[in-house]
């Protein structure tokens, strides 16, 4: 699937619903999409709402993992609170209701995904405070959310952090147990 979308350069971000995986992708003439639906597996393919989707059917999950996995090294956490902040200054390289892309100022690209599936709710129990494209300093408020209406609705809260320019560092270490957002440190990246 990667070698059909451009690489994983070329996703931005990565969730999945029921039956598709959904990606967002920088650069849609990367994509080749015959040889996707060539790839075994795959039931069909199309774009709608901004996204590249690839119907998988009851195995779009595995594939998901597979997926998000190439997307880059990191952790999932269960956040105690309802804000996701920005761990460093940098620049927001892409907001999608439920999740943020970053790009720090030391060059390390962050996607930080607000639970898992959440791309079905559309938006809803989520508020964005951050555009594409702008500035942002550490501990500034990205996006909020309300857990419990969330968990609510059937899906778990759990957030991966990935760094998906992680092949451009030698180490990605996380550092277990508890860590409050913008104290301690989650991810040790080094060059």
């Amino acid at each position: 699937v990667l070698k059909c979308i451009g690489g994983k350069e070329n996703v931005i971000s990565a969730a999945h619903c029921a039956t598709r995986l959904r990606l967002v992708i920088a650069d849609n003439k990367k994509v080749d999409k015959e040889a996707l639906e060539d790839v075994t597996g795959v039931q069909g393919v199309f774009e709608a709402q901004g996204q590249l989707q690839i119907i998988f059917g009851n195995k779009v999950y595995e594939e998901f993992i597979a997926q998000s996995g190439a997307l880059g090294k990191g952790v999932a956490i269960r956040p105690t609170g309802n804000q996701v902040v920005a761990p460093c200054d940098g620049t927001v390289s892409a907001v999608m209701g439920h999740a943020v892309g970053l790009t720090l100022d030391n060059g390390v690209e962050l996607l930080i995904h607000v639970g898992i599936d959440t791309v079905n709710l559309n938006g809803q129990h989520y508020t964005g405070h951050v555009t594409q494209d702008q500035r942002v300093k550490a501990g500034d408020v990205l996006l909020e959310f309300d857990s419990a209406a969330i968990i609510a609705a059937g899906y778990p809260i759990i957030t991966p952090v990935l760094v998906t320019n992680s092949d451009d560092y030698s180490s990605v270490e996380v550092t277990l147990g508890k860590t409050e957002a913008g104290q301690g440190t989650l991810l040790t990246i080094k060059r």
